[in-house]
């Protein structure tokens, strides 16, 4: 008599049918295709020696269709605003001196609202946190008092277009708009791009184009589409070819 629990053994060894094929159904993972997001369409602000100071302020990212989704980059929550647009290009005729009046915040205590501007080759920038060898600076950091594009209805990813977005946000300066100024003069070695970034933390600005036409500036006066461009040469090429 075997005890409760015992198992009998039957002297022959376990075998496992390794050829057999199986019939559990492959587990597969769901993977959720990423959703393309259109980057809002920012204008961009043409400047040549008749242009008015570029105002430089603090504001949001925007979500989804603002910062990351126009420079491809991840940055903090927040961003420049020049002019009260969110990291718009800046196009500058060569030989131009553009303005800035900086409210970046000056609070060193406070991280949060201490952003210098500066004019750079660094696509990143983060001069004081990273500085390179490799990095020429045009226009030399400068901060302001703080002033800051709020936001009075939601966040970025509730509006579309940009200018919907816009539309609810209102500045705020804390102690009174007291600038700091760059001043940079453009010249035929001026290279054909630089960025406006913060000295003290990476990804908050975006592209300088530096022109020697402002024709190239989209939306300037000169400035034409690529639709109207085709339709201009189709026109020519009929003129020329039957006398349209």
């Amino acid at each position: 008599m075997h005890a409760t629990g015992d198992r009998a053994s039957t002297g022959s060894p376990i075998q496992i049918d390794f050829s057999a094929e199986s019939t559990c159904p492959i587990f597969q993972c769901p993977i959720t295709p990423p959703v393309a997001v259109t980057p809002w369409d920012i204008p961009p602000i043409c400047i040549d020696d008749d242009s008015d100071p570029i105002e430089a302020y603090i504001g949001y990212t925007g979500g989804e269709q603002g910062y990351t989704a126009i420079t491809g980059k991840i940055g903090l929550d927040v961003a420049w605003y020049l002019n009260g647009l969110l990291i718009p290009e800046v196009y500058i005729k060569r030989g131009s001196k553009v303005v800035f009046f900086v409210n970046g915040g000056n609070n060193e205590t406070i991280e949060s609202q201490n952003h210098p501007l500066y004019i750079t080759s660094s696509k990143e920038g983060a001069l004081y946190a990273h500085p390179r060898s490799s990095e020429t600076v045009y226009g030399p950091p400068t901060t302001g008092e703080f002033c800051m594009w709020e936001e009075t209805a939601g966040n970025g990813d509730q509006f579309d277009p940009w200018s919907d977005y816009k539309a609810t946000l209102e500045s705020s300066c804390g102690n009174g708009i007291t600038s700091s100024v760059i001043q940079w003069q453009t010249d035929e070695n001026t290279p054909d791009m630089a960025y406006y970034q913060c000295a003290a933390h990476h990804n908050l600005g975006w592209k300088i184009y530096i022109v020697d036409d402002l024709s190239e500036c989209p939306g300037s006066a000169g400035y034409l589409t690529l639709p109207f461009s085709l339709l201009t040469l189709i026109a020519v090429l009929l003129t020329v070819l039957y006398g349209f």
